[in-house]
């Protein structure tokens, strides 16, 4: 059978076995469109009397049985998978979605690549930021000290007679709060890590690896930290000025002190080369390094801020300098004589 014939025949099969096993629920093919190109089709649970429910992925298992694994086997495992979940159904009460001032106040910002993601932006409100773009979510609580969160989508603000723009501002509100920035040096991160690490040991490897690790306290999506509102001059008050921003993930990002140690190409070479090799698909942010200029506040891509301070080198090399030029002026008095066959002598004038 192929994949849809699988859907059909699970959907049908696991809301069978979840009967037997006494919960009354609902299962059907559900698309699940997500950023990060992670969209998928697959099997929505809904139990009678919850407000929300569950969707499982059934490709691995689709996979195995083309392996030879027996269709009931999975059907089990993903009524046990099923069962499980619905004992933890998240308390959406919580954040009643029809009375968005107290939504509001659970909103956070995630940053995700504009390219990667063109299709979903499309029913996403957003804000664009050079080649990224930053999107906005709302955490769910689901006890235990457990938290999850759900995408806002153009539907939802629909739904609450909501404009992008109210969105937008809300979220530069609440997201600082309920996402809290931290920024620390990679030492200081590893020293939180290692249990038993010194702090001499921490320094050395801060001086050895001068970079910083910006995130949200919750380290999930903190990427969005570098869309709050005077992020980049908090930062460049605590780095000393202008500094590199390296898209480590959707979770966090680098921050480089410009020193003149490196510079763009190398900086994106490391990028592109951790990306390729280090961050999972659906977490990677961007293949680019981006630059704040703290005196002109700007927020640009490495490149641009390079050509940018290079071209002022070259037009300051074009113009002469006020003292250049006096000193041009004073040469040519200088060199300046009367017309030909005549000297003046003052009021007693000689003339020849």
């Amino acid at each position: 059978m192929d994949y849809g014939e699988f859907l059909d025949r699970a959907a049908l099969d696991l809301g069978k076995e979840l009967h037997a096993r006494g919960f009354d629920a609902d299962v059907d093919r559900h698309k699940v469109e997500k950023l990060q190109g992670k969209s998928y089709e697959g099997l929505r649970v809904v139990r009678q009397g919850d407000m929300a429910g569950h969707v499982i992925d059934p490709k691995h298992y689709y996979q195995e049985i083309q392996n030879g694994r027996t269709y009931k086997s999975t059907i089990w495992e993903m009524a046990d998978f099923s069962e499980e979940a619905m004992k933890a159904v998240p308390d959406l009460e919580a954040i009643p979605f029809g009375d968005y001032e107290t939504m509001k106040q659970h909103l956070i910002i995630e940053v995700v690549s504009r390219s990667e993601n063109a299709g979903m932006l499309q029913n996403v409100p957003h804000k664009e930021l050079i080649d990224l773009a930053e999107v906005y979510r709302c955490v769910i609580p689901m006890g235990d000290g457990r938290s999850g969160s759900i995408l806002i989508t153009n539907q939802m603000l629909e739904h609450m007679d909501l404009t992008k723009e109210q969105l937008q501002r809300d979220a530069h509100q609440y997201a600082p709060q309920n996402n809290p920035v931290s920024i620390m040096s990679i030492g200081a991160v590893m020293g939180s890590l290692i249990p038993g690490m010194t702090d001499h040991e921490t320094e050395v490897v801060a001086g050895e690896v001068p970079f910083y690790v910006a995130q949200g306290s919750q380290q999930s999506y903190g990427a969005g930290v570098i869309c709050y509102p005077d992020f980049m001059e908090n930062a460049a008050k605590q780095l000393g000025g202008n500094f590199y921003v390296l898209p480590s993930s959707i979770h966090e990002v680098l921050l480089l002190p410009e020193t003149g140690a490196f510079h763009s190409p190398e900086l994106l070479q490391m990028v592109t080369e951790v990306n390729a090799g280090v961050v999972s698909p659906e977490e990677r942010l961007a293949d680019n390094v981006y630059h704040y200029d703290s005196l002109a506040r700007v927020f640009e891509t490495g490149k641009q801020y390079e050509d940018r301070m290079a071209a002022r080198e070259a037009d300051r090399g074009r113009k002469p300098s006020v003292i250049a030029s006096l000193n041009e002026k004073k040469q040519m008095s200088q060199n300046h004589t009367a017309p030909a066959g005549r000297i003046d002598r003052g009021r007693s004038g000689v003339s020849l």
